[in-house]
């Protein structure tokens, strides 16, 4: 294995050796097909890996951790072990650099984190684990968004906010797993994480983001994980936290009678709207067909049309 995958750091046979699995293992088992090529985990994660900055090495560290879990779950015996260390080693440089970074908005910890969120995941750690990396994830995604809103005030610009490549990517792949937490995770973590009825609403921009404007593929190429089931997902986690938090274990957090009817009403408006929204895609991929020819990709993005209306029916 080349001992220069990454620019400007120079690798050992065994990390070498564990990057190549990131690459070639890991990366590929988080990406999905129906994503625009410019929003895969490969463009927009890998590059993290380089530079010789502090923040870089815990990412790489993570990457080796990613790498190391791949070759532990092929074979646990003689892996476990490696995963466990790398793991470890990544885990503390994160801590650390935490603890000395001023700015938390910084994209190698948005990279880090939701990584890291991932790999618990693979791990086969539970929600709660995954959890904690989605609670740093989501007051990361808070504070750029502030950044964001007084650059564009002082701009004078406040019709849209400027998404990166990165931030979407990101984005999608936290909503995805936020979503899931919400039903998952014990009820001490829940009530730390942001409500799906106020969090979506103030993440607008980085759901709505377009950046990949390509008229021989459909829109939803924009959401590199989810895909045309954003809405979906929206829905799904609305309806897992009132679930959870009509819990008759509940004391002061309960939701009353009114309350629940009342964030029933909004949910089944947004239900409406993604109905909408899947017969206009439909539309779209078949105009797309009619306009371009049939070729082997339009096969993903028709069975990602066909997941989101089994999900908006399970939905219903």
């Amino acid at each position: 294995f080349r001992t220069n995958w990454i620019p400007n750091y120079e690798l050992n046979n065994e990390k070498a050796f564990l990057y190549h699995r990131f690459l070639n293992q890991f990366i590929p088992s988080i990406s999905v097909n129906h994503a625009s090529p410019a929003l895969t985990p490969g463009e927009t994660f890998v590059p993290y890996a380089s530079g010789s900055s502090s923040g870089s090495s815990a990412v790489r560290e993570i990457f080796f951790a990613c790498g190391a879990l791949t070759l532990a779950l092929d074979n646990p015996d003689s892996y476990s072990d490696l995963a466990s260390k790398y793991y470890s080693k990544a885990m503390t440089l994160v801590k650390d650099e935490i603890s000395k970074t001023e700015n938390i908005t910084e994209d190698w910890l948005f990279v880090a984190v939701q990584t890291l969120c991932l790999l618990d995941r693979a791990l086969g750690f539970g929600a709660n684990r995954c959890t904690k990396h989605l609670l740093a994830a989501s007051n990361i995604i808070k504070e750029r968004l502030k950044s964001k809103y007084v650059t564009a005030m002082n701009s004078y610009v406040t019709s849209s906010l400027e998404i990166t490549k990165v931030e979407k990517t990101l984005f999608d792949s936290f909503m995805f797993n936020y979503t899931i937490s919400l039903y998952f995770c014990d009820f001490s973590d829940l009530i730390q994480l942001p409500s799906p009825f106020t969090f979506f609403d103030e993440c607008r921009s980085y759901i709505n983001a377009a950046l990949i404007i390509d008229p021989s593929c459909p829109s939803w190429t924009n959401n590199p994980v989810m895909g045309s089931a954003v809405g979906c997902f929206e829905c799904f986690a609305k309806l897992f936290w009132i679930l959870r938090m009509m819990n008759p274990k509940i004391s002061m957090m309960k939701l009353s009678k009114i309350q629940t009817e009342n964030l029933l009403r909004k949910v089944k408006y947004q239900m409406d709207s993604t109905e909408k929204s899947i017969e206009s895609f439909r539309i779209q991929l078949n105009q797309i067909k009619y306009m371009f020819g049939s070729k082997k990709i339009y096969e993903f993005w028709e069975g990602n049309l066909s997941i989101s209306t089994v999900l908006f029916h399970a939905v219903q």
